[in-house]
């Protein structure tokens, strides 16, 4: 992939590439937040303030259509762009 949307209550909020590396903390429903990191060409969520934390155990994404969703707070997480990694299959594949 070549780099991050982030979503908000379906409205695109912002978009990073995957080859700089950064912290960006997103405020979502009831005014709570989550921090996505953008790490060697990976993102992931951390210092989530939804109950249950399933996007932090996501884990991390890279290929174009991976996505981390937190439900409760409304974000979405998706990676976009065909990038130089050859696929949204690679991770499959092992």
């Amino acid at each position: 992939a070549d780099r991050i949307v982030i979503s908000s209550a379906g409205e695109v909020i912002g978009s990073y590439p995957l080859g700089e590396d950064r912290r960006i903390t997103v405020t979502g429903k009831g005014g709570q937040t989550l921090t996505v990191v953008i790490s060697g060409g990976e993102a992931y969520v951390c210092d989530a303030e939804c109950p249950g934390k399933d996007c932090e155990k996501t884990g991390r994404i890279s290929n174009a259509g991976g996505t981390i969703v937190c439900v409760p707070l409304g974000i979405v997480i998706r990676a976009e762009g065909a990038g130089a990694s050859g696929g949204e299959y690679d991770r499959l594949a092992g």
